[in-house]
């Protein structure tokens, strides 16, 4: 499923292949994310708990374990993580481990998938952390 799109795409553009990976799984499951380096798609994945029964295969979760099989290392510094939904905790906190640069997502927190922590955002934990991370919520 991963399409591969070169220079010139922005986050919008980014944001909408993560959300066309996300339309593509039913609602309410219906997530999507990219890993990007240097303008390229370098890896993509939907939500896959369901059909895993894995309750850590997230969208973001998934998409980074592809990134870092890809490039051969757990780091990846210079990655944006682009998806169609705020990331939940365990999503943002492997992105910070696995020391992306940015995380850029579409759509806030909705319904029974409200962020996990009450009265605290993504970009507060951002502040809070050892490795230097943006995060970005861009309306799609």
């Amino acid at each position: 499923m991963l399409v591969c799109y070169y220079l010139g795409m922005t986050d919008v553009d980014f944001l909408k292949e993560a959300m066309k990976i996300a339309n593509s799984q039913p609602k309410p499951y219906d997530f999507g994310a990219l890993i990007v380096k240097s303008g390229k798609i370098i890896a993509a994945s939907e939500q896959q708990v369901t059909k895993t029964h894995d309750p850590s295969a997230h969208d973001g979760i998934s998409a980074l374990r592809i990134a870092g099989k890809k490039l051969g290392n757990n780091r990846l510094e210079g990655c944006t993580m682009y998806c169609s939904d705020e990331p939940c905790a365990m999503c943002f906190c492997c992105a910070i481990w696995a020391r992306v640069d940015r995380v850029v997502y579409a759509r806030p927190a909705k319904g029974d998938f409200e962020y996990e922590f009450k009265d605290l955002s993504l970009h507060e934990l951002a502040c809070h952390t050892s490795h230097p991370i943006k995060v970005e919520q861009i309306d799609v």
